[in-house]
This record gives C-alpha cells, structure tokens and sequence, in this order.
C-alpha cells in the first residue's frame, strides 16, 4: 500500500469517527427535546454521550497524528483508553494534531476561503470537561450516598444543549496537520456528502502568491 494509500484510509477512518460523534451529537439534541424521561436520567445518557464524544475525538487525533502502528506512537499510547491521557500523550509527540475550528466560503469554483474561529474549546478544555463526567457515572461509596455527597444534580436543557454546542463549534469545520506537515480540513456534516463527514487533504489550486488572505486550498 502505497503512502497516498495509507493516508486516505486514515482519513476514512477519521470521518468515519466524525459520522459517529455527529450521531452522538444528535441523540443529545433529541434526548434533551423528548420529554419522556426524568432529568436524572437525561443527565445520565448526555454525560455518556459526551464521555463517547471525548473519547471518539481522542481516537481521531490518534488516527489525525499519521502513522498510529510507528513505535513511537504505540509506545506513548500502550494501554491508554482515557481520552485525557491519549491526547496528552500525543501531543508530546505531534503539537498540531488537535482540531483547529474554521468557518468557510466559496470564493470561486473549487475554492474555499476558510477563517479561524476564536473562543472555541481547547485541548486542555475538553480534558478536564471529560474528567468531570467520569464521577456522573460512577454510583460512589454507599457512604457518600448516604450522606448525599454523591447525589447528583441534573444538568439542565440550557447546560447540556451548550456543551453539545461548544464540541459541534469545534468540530463542524476543522483542520488538523499530519506529521508531515500536510494539512487536512474535515467537515462534519458535508452537504456534497449527503450531509456525512468528510475530510481530505487540502490541495492548492491556485499559485500560492496568488491565494487571498485567509485562504486555505482544497
């Protein structure tokens, strides 16, 4: 297989996850909208959720970092399921693995100019996020239970519904720098790709003197 070869499949693999974070994405929307379950219980299934989520981006920084069967990589990463720990792990090998979010607007047939987004979560925001879902899901003591210290108080519709928004905001439009230095720019929900996920290596189809401010080729 050739190293063109190796890439693609990766990139596959990655919008593969991308499609399974944006599904996850949706059963939040629609949990939160049903109605039909107490919030203790909602609370329960978006905190999953969202502890899938972290973990599904920590999987696609593993796939986004390139060669994921080197030594290197599965040295740093032998036996590491938490999504904190992989994403920290990888950074210390590759420091521009991590989405970078982006708004985009076609300039011409073929081309798309893309602006970075500010404000949007960080790498070391969505560790501790994911930290503090874990106690959610744990029962706890009996002791802490009795005493009410791990009595959990629900997340409201607003809560839920802005977290889900902050992981969308980071991922709808991103971009990402393989070891090598290209760089791949991925779309959650793709409108050429009956709205799945997608991500390509970008490609100049204009001279580089010649791209306008901003722009990134694809």
């Amino acid at each position: 297989m050739s190293d063109l070869d190796k890439t693609n499949e990766a990139l596959r693999t990655y919008a593969s996850l991308m499609d399974e974070a944006n599904d996850r994405l949706v059963a939040i929307e629609k949990a939160v909208n049903w109605g039909g379950l107490a919030p203790k219980f909602v609370t329960e299934f978006c905190v999953l959720q969202f502890r899938m989520l972290c973990e599904t981006i920590a999987l696609g920084c593993l796939v986004a970092h390139g060669d994921v069967g080197s030594l290197q990589v599965a040295k740093a990463t032998r036996d590491k399921w938490h999504a904190g720990e992989l994403m920290t792990s990888l950074g210390k090998l590759h420091a521009e693995f991590f989405p970078r979010p982006h708004t985009s607007k076609r300039v011409a047939e073929h081309v798309l100019h893309f602006e970075p987004v500010s404000d949007c979560l960080t790498k070391e925001q969505l560790i501790a996020f994911y930290g503090r879902l874990g106690d959610t899901l744990h029962m706890g003591r009996l002791a802490d239970r009795l005493s009410g210290k791990k009595n959990m108080r629900p997340y409201t519709g607003e809560e839920i519904i802005g977290n889900a928004q902050a992981i969308f905001d980071l991922l709808n439009i991103h971009m990402f720098t393989l070891v090598d230095g290209r760089l791949v720019v991925s779309f959650l929900r793709d409108p050429t790709k009956g709205g799945k996920a997608h991500a390509a290596l970008a490609s100049a189809s204009l001279p580089r003197d010649e791209w306008p401010a901003g722009y990134e080729p694809v």
